[in-house]
């Protein structure tokens, strides 16, 4: 397809969504200007709830209105400029997840003057959640960083692949990074067969998946060597902002999905049918949500099937009775739910709970190394780690790693959970480590760093052994300097509560030694065993999110 015929396609494509903007919106393509000094370029298609919707040569597009600089009119030169995508403006629709409305574009020809050096390019295949927005920001903020120019996104071999040049000041080619979409299985065998040099995931492999890796390359895949959490995320159950149903039960949501509840006024909403949209069967997102809130109970045959976050966050935000489920940074015009767990523990879809890890459907974003010999894989996860690669998450709106301080509001709503979450008929010690609990917290605020630990263990994990770090350097700004911190430690409920509680401290102290070492001042050390759980008995990761220890700053 030549340039005349590709814009031509861009131009017939927004035709279809002459209802949702001004004639005079849809007469020019625009470039916008961000704020962080990218751009992208298309057809404005809306502009509401604070968010610019484009049409350009990738498909539909979303743009915070906040992170607009200017616009101005200018030709994309048939989608190609709009497939330019940067920090603040990454594409919302990953390769091979195109639709009727947004074809495939089609390969460039590879010239003799476009062939790269050896040893500089970069090979990812993984999960549309990451590829889909946050990881071709982060590509482009590392090409920038570099000092370099993107070139722009280019189709790749198939319709899955894509890739992203960094150019210099002749236009030759001096990197290139390439993104595959796939399930979070098929990464880890592209891995293995040496095909990618980096699996982005949303979860760790499991056995069969790290056992293929370590016959092929050698590579224990969980550990600090190999294993890089990106940034923490969430899965949103997302309903139409007008919806005046707040909050679910978990068992509520597995119903809907399941076809047992079909109309809103079932679940204290109003009389109208439940339109459910669920992303594809192989997503990373599905694969969350089966494991940890469908059971054992399949999904209706009537959910429709949606390929990319953003089209089904748009499609919620536009459907009264519509119902679905996106990664925290899709969710757009649309609403979180409150989820409820069955002991009465409620959570709200935010930041904060997510970074701490007790949102019931939080999720790491994990990016795995193959076999060593490619030094662009570790020159790019230092670069993810760096305070820039932090402000590319921030802002493409991702849950960054770095600590964060909770709210007096938080502090309040937490104790009542911890009463909500009480057994009916507990142990007297447990009533004494509750009161103990309520004093040590009431006046203080929660910090976003919390450290978990394998059972029978007081070793921390790779994201426990990073957050460490995070926390010394924190503790140390000048602004900081007001709060003492005090450590405090958690259990499961397995065992006598005497051995639970003595196991939470041991947790605790190993946190405090950690910090201790790296300079930060602690002020308390304390454990309460299985007091103030963050998951409910009967749930099958209970046991793993209630062994913790937390961090809470007083004056």
């Amino acid at each position: 397809m030549n340039k005349r015929h590709a814009r031509a396609a861009l131009k017939g494509l927004c035709l279809t969504a002459v209802a949702l903007a001004p004639a005079a919106a849809l007469a020019e393509e625009v470039r916008l200007t961000l704020r962080n000094g990218g751009s992208v370029c298309g057809v404005i298609t809306s502009e509401a709830g604070g968010t610019v919707t484009m049409m350009t040569g990738q498909g539909s597009r979303a743009v915070p209105s906040s992170q607009v600089a200017s616009r101005k009119a200018e030709d994309c030169g048939g989608g190609q400029a709009a497939a330019a995508p940067n920090r603040g403006a990454a594409p919302q629709a990953a390769a091979g997840a195109q639709t009727a409305q947004a074809p495939a574009r089609p390969a460039a020809p590879a010239a003799a003057s476009n062939q790269l050096p050896p040893g500089r390019e970069l090979k990812m295949s993984g999960v549309a959640d990451i590829g889909e927005l946050l990881m071709p920001d982060l590509v482009d903020g590392y090409i920038a960083g570099m000092g370099l120019r993107p070139k722009g996104w280019s189709q790749g071999a198939t319709p899955e692949q894509r890739f992203q040049d960094g150019r210099d000041g002749r236009g030759q080619p001096q990197r290139r990074l390439s993104i595959e979409r796939t399930g979070p299985g098929d990464a880890f065998v592209a891995l293995g067969e040496r095909r990618a040099d980096i699996a982005m995931s949303t979860r760790a492999p499991n056995e069969q998946e790290a056992s293929g890796v370590q016959r092929a390359l050698g590579v224990d895949l969980v550990t600090a060597q190999h294993e890089n959490v990106l940034a923490v995320d969430g899965l949103a159950v997302i309903v139409h902002p007008d919806n005046p149903v707040q909050r679910l039960k978990m068992e509520q949501i597995r119903d809907i999905f399941a076809g047992a509840i079909t109309n809103w006024n079932a679940v204290g909403g109003p009389n109208r049918p439940i339109r459910v949209v669920a992303a594809e069967p192989g997503a990373g997102a599905t694969e969350q949500f089966v494991g940890e809130v469908m059971s054992e109970k399949p999904m209706a045959g009537n959910v429709e099937r949606m390929p990319s976050n953003s089209q089904i966050a748009n499609t919620v935000a536009a459907e009264p009775g519509a119902i679905g489920y996106v990664g925290m940074a899709f969710v757009g015009r649309a609403r979180a739910l409150n989820l409820v767990a069955s002991c009465g523990i409620e959570f709200p879809a935010g930041s904060f709970e997510v970074k701490t890890q007790d949102y019931p459907l939080e999720r790491r974003l994990f990016l795995y190394s193959g076999a060593k010999g490619n030094p662009m894989v570790e020159d790019f996860v230092r670069y993810i780690a760096s305070p820039a690669g932090a402000e590319v998450i921030s802002d493409a709106g991702f849950i960054a790693l770095q600590p964060t301080l909770g709210t007096r509001e938080y502090t309040q709503f937490r104790l009542l959970d911890a009463t909500r979450a009480a057994p009916t008929a507990p142990d007297p010690r447990y009533i004494q480590a509750m009161a103990d609990y309520s004093l040590a917290v009431r006046q203080s605020l929660r910090l976003s760093s919390t450290f978990r630990f394998d059972a029978g263990s007081q070793s921390l994990d790779t994201l426990g052994q990073s957050e460490v770090e995070r926390v010394a350097e924190f503790m140390k700004r000048p602004e900081n300097a007001k709060y003492k911190v005090n450590v405090l430690g958690f259990s499961d409920n397995i065992g006598a509560f005497g051995q639970q509680r003595s196991v939470s401290e041991k947790r605790a102290k190993e946190v405090a030694q950690q910090l201790k070492q790296r300079g930060v001042t602690v002020n308390q050390i304390a454990g309460f065993g299985y007091v103030a759980p963050v998951a409910c008995e009967e749930d099958a990761n209970a046991p793993a999110k209630n062994r913790r220890v937390e961090l809470w700053l007083s004056q």
